[in-house]
């Protein structure tokens, strides 16, 4: 039995950078953006995994 993972970026999502760390930040509407200057801003990519099973595909995309 072969199964294959494929991992499909499909794009770029930029977003503050206390969100994906689940930091604490002094601004409580930090994770909005909003009066966030862009060095506290990061870039990530955002991913989908197609998963190639015997019985069939799946594929994962929880955005």
């Amino acid at each position: 039995m072969t199964i294959k993972i494929h991992v499909l970026h499909t794009g770029l999502v930029t977003v503050d950078k206390s969100i994906p760390a689940h930091e604490a930040a002094i601004n409580p509407l930090a994770f909005t953006g909003i009066f966030r200057s862009h060095k506290n801003k990061i870039t990530l990519p955002v991913s989908s995994y197609l998963i190639e099973h015997p019985k069939g595909l799946v594929l994962i995309d929880t955005g």
